[in-house]
């Protein structure tokens, strides 16, 4: 039985107002008494009253009693207590069924058992159920008291403090996009979110246990170890370490790696923890960029040597026999008919040489588009293409009143050019038509043939070296001046191309074309 010299005082109701006589309080206690014994619960009371003391850094007890577990439950359910006084001998319940009945019904608030039996198994057993402290009246005292629901209360508050830290961590770690994970010492997987998933194609339990380094593209997989074994001597992790790693379909995935040590309190390097970023979007558009370049670079150099071959093969001779016709009437006599032809001829040369001349100059920048306009200039490029390929064409616009950007009107220009030469070289059309419609939020041109057509989805997703390049071509002129082009074709049912470009401000300007 719990002992004091202290008489029993009734403790008041109401907080006492702050003076120089009366004590302050650093923090209040609201305590749920659940004991049998009247004299014990009247000893708890006078243990715990207010004795004026001034100051005091004791808290303040308001106790409020119950003579049964079934009583001290419904208390529960309508105040709002702090910490509970549970004794395990109740006439409805006893042991360490009252311990788990009290938890059960108000988990968050703390308990501490006080009972007369001095069994160290029994306390060992209420705090695996739950309890905070395990006190035998016989050997409690106002400090004790004071001092084992001070630490009940913090405990718990502790505990609740880092059960939510570890439920918003465990969401966000659950939720995030990024692969998060850990390994031991020998690199088995001991964690992975289900991140992991989405982005290599296994579920957790099928890596967990396995050596992550195993995943790793066998060129990447050597760069690591080695990362992996110095940061291990020097108790360092990495960060931004690009590798591929293997999907579970069998290709690769780019993922951006970083990663801290865990260290025990020795200093000893337990595993890693990191996480892990898909960039292969970014990669493959790096890698596509690059090849596009040096493709078009490829590209420049065989039209330098078409124009080169073309200036000398074309235009050098019949500059050549123009010059021999001009000697031969230097020697020839005043035969009048004689020089007649030779002149005719000579301008017949002379046309030719002028066509040809003209022809080279169009193909590399048509004077048209400069001084009338794009309308103007795609119907004179469509009605000569027409022409040349023995393919109909016929142009259709609307909204081009007012002339374009030059840069806009450039990129349509070039798109449509090389549309048609894919259509020449590839399509096995019979009529080709060309719609450009320019409104308020832009400029749609939309090329459509009849031809053979071809797998627009399949042609989508091949590598870039795989590609046509006048596609490439094309999309790299739209994308420069943030525009789009998608296309739809179907084997046996001609293609259609739809370009996008969205209106621009009055000033702003392409940087290339």
């Amino acid at each position: 039985m719990l002992t004091s010299a202290v008489p029993p005082t009734k403790f008041p109701s109401e907080p006492l107002t702050l003076d120089s006589t009366v004590p302050y309080y650093e923090e209040t206690f609201r305590i749920l008494l659940i004991e049998d014994n009247p004299t014990d619960t009247e000893l708890i009371r006078a243990a715990l009253a207010d004795h004026g003391q001034i100051p005091t850094k004791d808290p303040r007890f308001h106790i409020e009693c119950a003579n049964n577990l079934a009583d001290g439950l419904k208390r529960l359910v309508h105040r709002n207590i702090d910490v509970i006084l549970l004794d395990l001998s109740l006439p409805d319940s006893c042991g360490l069924a009252t311990v788990m009945a009290t938890r059960a019904a108000s988990p968050n608030v703390p308990i501490v058992v006080m009972t007369g039996l001095d069994d160290e198994a029994l306390a060992v057993s209420t705090l695996r159920q739950g309890a905070q402290d395990y006190l035998v009246k016989s050997h409690a005292d106002r400090r004790t008291l004071i001092r084992a629901m001070r630490y009940a209360v913090e405990r718990k508050r502790a505990q609740e403090a880092l059960r939510e830290s570890e439920e918003k961590f465990r969401s966000l770690v659950e939720t995030t996009n990024e692969w998060i994970w850990s390994i031991d010492s020998y690199g088995g997987l001991t964690y992975t979110n289900p991140a992991v998933t989405s982005m290599l194609g296994y579920e957790p339990e099928e890596i967990l246990g396995k050596c992550w380094a195993l995943l790793i593209h066998e060129s990447d997989r050597s760069a690591l170890l080695s990362r992996w074994a110095e940061g291990v001597v020097q108790k360092t992790g990495w960060s931004g370490l690009v590798m591929k790693w293997k999907h579970k379909n069998g290709g690769y995935r780019h993922l951006e790696s970083n990663a801290l040590p865990i260290v025990d309190g020795g200093g000893n390097i337990l595993g890693y923890r990191g996480s892990d970023r898909d960039i292969t979007d970014q990669e493959r558009a790096k890698q596509e960029r690059r090849e596009l370049q040096l493709r078009l670079v490829t590209l420049q150099e065989e039209e330098r040597h078409r124009l080169s071959r073309d200036l000398h093969d074309q235009m050098g001779q019949s500059l050549a026999a123009l010059m021999l016709g001009l000697k031969s009437l230097e020697n020839a006599n005043s035969n009048e008919y004689s020089s007649g032809l030779r002149l005719q001829h000579l301008h017949e040369l002379a046309d030719q040489l002028a066509q040809q001349v003209h022809s080279v100059a169009t193909d590399l920048r048509p004077t048209s588009l400069d001084d009338l306009g794009l309308e103007t200039a795609l119907s004179n490029y469509l009605e000569e293409w027409s022409e040349r390929s023995r393919i109909h064409a016929d142009l259709h616009s609307n909204g081009l009143d007012e002339r374009l950007p030059t840069h806009i009107e450039t990129t349509v220009y070039r798109v449509v050019q090389e549309a048609l030469t894919n259509v020449h070289k590839h399509s096995k059309a019979r009529n080709v038509s060309v719609i450009i419609e320019h409104r308020e939020n832009g400029l749609q041109t939309i090329i459509e043939d009849n031809g053979e057509g071809f797998d627009a989805e399949a042609l989508n997703g091949a590598a870039v070296r795989d590609r046509r390049l006048g596609l490439l071509g094309m999309q790299e002129r739209i994308a420069l001046v943030g525009g789009s082009l998608s296309i739809e074709s179907t084997p046996g049912f001609g293609t259609t191309l739809f370009v996008r470009i969205p209106a621009l401000a009055p000033n702003q300007e392409a940087t290339h074309l």
